[in-house]
């Protein structure tokens, strides 16, 4: 038997990520709903959202935070959306083109979509 710790409601989809950030101080989720939510954990009532990121058209399938801006979120949206999108995580503002979104490199080799790509801590090499 399990024992809830903390509910958190905002989502009217299905749940499809969650993404710990600042030493757990934040929560980001994301749904099939097209929506991602940021959760303060710091905050007097945690169960509430501190912003909800609205931009994207279909589900949004990946998060990650910048490793060298803290308050900035990159967003990757589904097939259906194809698009990726940069947030202002303190503020909740969708942040038009940054810096310039022009494509550095392409990787090859899959034959289907990639679902996730991680980068080492050094910042040297990425993983598919």
């Amino acid at each position: 038997m399990h024992n809830i710790v903390q509910t958190y409601r905002g989502h009217c989809q299905e749940v499809c990520g969650l993404k710990y950030f600042d030493y757990g101080k934040q929560l980001l989720s994301r749904g099939n709903d097209n929506m991602i939510y940021i959760w303060d954990q710091s905050m007097a009532s945690p169960t509430r959202w501190l912003h909800q990121l609205k931009n994207h058209t279909a589900a949004a399938r990946a998060l990650a935070w910048c490793p060298f801006q803290s308050n900035l979120l990159a967003s990757g949206g589904s097939e259906e959306d194809q698009s990726i999108k940069f947030w202002n995580t303190q503020s909740g503002v969708f942040l038009n083109s940054y810096p310039s979104m022009v494509k550095q490199a392409e990787l090859s080799g899959h034959t289907s979509r990639v679902l996730n790509m991680a980068q080492s801590p050094d910042g040297e090499m990425d993983t598919l």
